[in-house]
This record gives structure tokens, sequence and C-alpha cells, in this order.
């Protein structure tokens, strides 16, 4: 029995149409979840009787999110400094193929990596590589780490191009989360006949896993979505063809939470005083003061030493003799800018002088202290964040570390949810078309001796290179660590790739060194001709 015709029977008597079932259907299913999911929002308790949360309001946070980024200079400096000291460039692929698995020798799998490396840089640098032929691949992954900095995820399809004329079959699709939502209650009815769920846009098995998303496209008249179901295993060759990465927080999540989600509200609240003090010091920059106008000035010099011995009916009398006048052309004087110097006043008007008491000096300091708190709640240092590392070299190293590792466990989290798939349905282009040879690919365990690889990213900023390289020797010498790591921390380079260029450069400087014309050696070579030809 589908959710519907259970829905249909429970209804049957209140003959409610389908789209008040389907209203109702949802309105059971999320409406107490989505009362309780945390959406961003704090509120100051008084009682001590906070909201129970269950879960989260993953729309309402992205698109919270999403307004920070904008909105922010604080999140929007916290999400481009994260993605400057992680992917920057993009990551690089160092292939590491299992030579106890495919039977290879050292030789054999350096010279397999090699050839696996060299295809992979080539089609990398192509934009061939996007589906919309508009981006490298370094830059795909710069959009897809942002997208998962700013949406807390990422959507990727990857599609086979049967155009011969490229490097490599392959093709990547990043789509926006947003478009990832909830379909039709037809669908959701279809997906359950199935035996699955649809959560949040995304249908799940029994086990929980990722079967199928679903997209919309919005028609020409923009009025109605339509909605498409997308499967992440293709039906006849098994391989993944959607790309779903996010880092999960809690068991069960199902998308993923932004970065910024923890502190929305406070990078909201600092935007709002920002702004507030910049329109408060702007209005103190240009107003100086204010005119006041006296409404009526009596001309009548006898009022002015009128004595304590005058009746009232004298007095009455005296000012409606007296002439009232009101300061000359008073309405014709506007004044449409600030910045101006006021010499002269009429009759009847004063200045006022005003003080907002703008800037306030404190500012700076109270959001440097709230972002103290803030950013650590995110794994980024305020200082990172700043660019400006003022302390001693002990704790600006410190702050350099802890940012690196925490930096390191995104590569890592990225590296295999985007890294990884790309290079495998990579090695399935290049094997089809001849490129690489990788017999038994098919084969599961041999398909992950062939891909295993490590992926790159920034070496750690050095403060001191001199005193960290004599580190990095004592690290080697006493078997703490081999060259190639050190290699790859302190420059991201290969030890492999620096001998080879050193043997060449070293080749270069010997040819290079050796003299143009040697005068000794060419008279003697003379002088033996001259004696073979006595002879």
């Amino acid at each position: 029995m589908s959710i519907f015709s259970v829905f249909t029977k429970k209804t049957k008597e209140k003959s409610l149409s389908r789209h008040e079932i389907e209203a109702n259907y949802y309105k059971n299913l999320y409406h107490r979840s989505i009362s309780t999911r945390f959406d961003g929002a704090k509120s100051i308790s008084i009682d001590n009787n906070y909201q129970s949360l269950r879960g989260f309001d993953y729309s309402e946070l992205q698109e919270k999110a999403y307004i920070a980024m904008w909105d922010s200079v604080q999140g929007r400096g916290i999400l481009k400094q994260m993605r400057s000291l992680t992917i920057n460039t993009g990551l690089k692929l160092q292939s590491m193929p299992e030579k106890e698995i495919l039977k290879l020798t050292a030789e054999e799998a350096n010279e397999k990596a090699n050839i696996i490396e060299a295809n992979f840089k080539l089609w990398r640098k192509q934009k061939e590589c996007d589906y919309e032929e508009k981006n490298t691949f370094n830059q795909l992954e710069q959009i897809a780490f942002l997208s998962m900095l700013i949406f807390g995820e990422f959507f990727a399809i990857l599609r086979y191009s049967d155009d011969e004329g490229r490097i490599n079959p392959l093709q990547i699709q990043i789509i926006p989360p947003h478009m990832v939502t909830q379909p039709t209650f037809d669908m959701i009815e279809k997906a359950t006949n199935r035996g699955n769920r649809v959560e949040d846009g995304i249908e799940l098995d029994k086990q929980g896993r990722e079967v199928a998303i679903y997209t919309y496209n919005e028609n020409e008249t923009k009025i109605e979505k339509q909605y498409k179901r997308l499967e992440v295993y293709g039906k006849n060759t098994k391989r993944k063809m959607i790309l779903h990465g996010f880092i999960y927080e809690e068991p069960g999540q199902i998308r993923g939470i932004p970065f910024l989600a923890p502190i929305i509200q406070e990078l909201t609240k600092i935007t709002d005083l920002e702004l507030a003090e910049l329109d408060s010091a702007s209005v103190n920059a240009s107003l100086a003061g204010a005119i006041k106008r006296v409404a009526d000035v009596v001309n009548n010099q006898k009022l002015n030493n009128m004595g304590l011995g005058w009746s009232d009916e004298e007095l009455l009398n005296e000012i409606d003799k007296s002439e009232k006048i009101k300061p000359a052309k008073y309405e014709e004087r506007k004044i449409t800018r600030g910045g101006f110097v006021l010499q002269n006043l009429e009759a009847g008007e004063s200045l006022d002088t005003i003080d907002t008491k703008r800037p306030n000096l404190n500012i700076p300091a109270m959001i440097d202290k709230i972002m103290e708190y803030a950013c650590p709640a995110i794994g980024i240092s305020l200082e990172a964040v700043k660019m400006l590392f003022g302390q001693n070299y002990s704790a600006s190293k410190g702050a350099l570390e802890l940012n690196w590792r925490n930096f390191q466990f995104l590569i890592q989290n990225f590296s295999s949810d985007f890294e990884q798939e790309v290079f495998i349905g990579f090695m399935w282009g290049a094997i089809a078309k001849g490129d690489i040879i990788a017999a038994g690919f098919e084969n599961p365990i041999i398909r992950a001796a062939w891909t295993n690889a490590y992926w790159s990213g920034l070496p750690i900023p050095s403060l001191n290179p001199f005193v960290e390289a004599k580190a990095a020797e004592l690290r080697v010498n006493n078997g703490f660590s081999n060259r190639e790591n050190e290699a790859q921390n302190s420059t991201g380079t290969s030890f492999d790739d620096n001998i080879e260029r050193l043997q060449q450069e070293n080749q270069k400087l010997v040819e290079a060194n050796q003299p143009i014309f040697d005068a000794e050696n060419n008279i003697n070579q003379e002088n033996n001709n001259n004696n073979i030809g006595d002879e």
C-alpha cells in the first residue's frame, strides 16, 4: 500500500482533493521536524528553557549562509581565505599504484605512475573537461570547494562524451545545491513503491545509501518547475555518475551544513552594527549643527525696556502696536548638501551644534573580540582571516600550524569526495581511448590499486625558511621523516621530480663550465696532424 493510498483512506470521509491530501502529507511529515530544525537563528533564553533541536533546516541554512557571504565582509573573508589556503590553484595528483597487488616492480610502478600523472596533467589544464567548456579542472575544483564552504555541499555530474577529438571523454558538470530539492508527490510515491524514501531531494534506499537526486529546470514561462530524477550510478556501466560531497556533522545527515552556520547570527549582528556605525559617522562628518529659528520677533525697543509698573492693559496695547517680522527670505534658503561654512545668520536664527559621538573607537576592538571566538568554531584563526600576524614568532607559527592541520582535514575530505572520484572517471576514459594500459581495471580490487593516489595541497607557510630547513634535515637524518614528505610539506614539490630536474640542471652546468676554446689542446692537436703529414 502506497503513502497516497494510506492518506486517501484516512481522508476519504472528508472528500479531500489530491492537492489537499498532498499538502496534509507534507505537513504531517515535515511540520514537526522543521519547527525544531536548526536554521542558524539564536535567541536569548531567560528561563533557561531552550528549544529542542532535531536535525537541520538545510534550505534555510543555505539561504542565510549565502546572504552572509555577500553581506558580511568577515564571512566572505573567512570563506575566501579557507579556499585560498586549501585548494588555491588546485590539488596535485600523486599517483601511487599498489605494486604488490598489480604484481609490478618498483621501476614499472613508477613508470606507470608517471604516465598516469602526465595524462591527467594535460587533461586538467583543458577547458574541455568542463561540461560547459568554461573552466579548467583547477577552476572546477575551486568552484566545487567554494560551494561546499558556502552551502555545505556540492553536486557534480560525470558525463562521458563520444567526441573522439577530446583528450579524455570525461566531462564534469557542477550544479547549484538549491536545484536539488524535494520533487512532486507522484515522484515520491514511485520511490516509495521501489522501497526507497526521498528526503530533501535525495532518494535513499533502506540502508541509507544515495540512489538518486531530484533536480528541476524552470521552463520558458517560469511558472512551474520540471523535476528530473538522476541516478547516482549508471544503469549499464554501474559507474558513479553523481558526486555529492559534504562533511558529516552527525549520523543520519543527508545534506551538507554551511561552514558559516554556527556563526551566522554573530555575522548578521556585526554587519548591522558596522552599517549603523558607518551611517552615524557619515552623518557626523557632513552635519556640523542645526539652525534654530525663533517663531516671531517683537521689533519694539520699548518692550525690551518695559518696567514692572506696567498694567496688563498697557502691555497688551503695546504688543498690538508692535511690528512682528519674520526672518527675511527664510523660505528661499535651502541646504542641498553638507560640508559648507555658515557665516551669516538671519534675524531670529541661532546655530545649535550636534555631536553624535561617532565614530566609536571601541567598535573595532569589540568586533575583533567576537570574531576571536567565532573563527575557531569553524576551524580558522582570526589571524588567518585578517592576514595579519602581529605577534611573536612562536605565536604566529603556532597559529599557522593549527590552521594548516584544519585545512589538511578539509583537503582529505574534499579530495576523497571530488578529486578521487573524478580521477577514477578519468581512468575509465583514458583506458577506453587506449592512452593508459591498466590490465584488470574492471576488477574492483585491481581498480583500487590502479587509482591509489594522494592529493596534496599547498605547503605550510614558512616564517623562517632557514630554521625550518635545518629541522627537516634533522628529521630525515634521524629517520623521523623522508625526503618525499619534506619536499611536499616545505615546497609542495616531489622529491623524485626534484632529483630528476637537478640531474638535468647539473648536466647543463657541466656543459656550460667547459671552456669554449682550449688553446693548449688545440696546439697539440695541430702538431700531431703536422707530424702525421711529414711521415
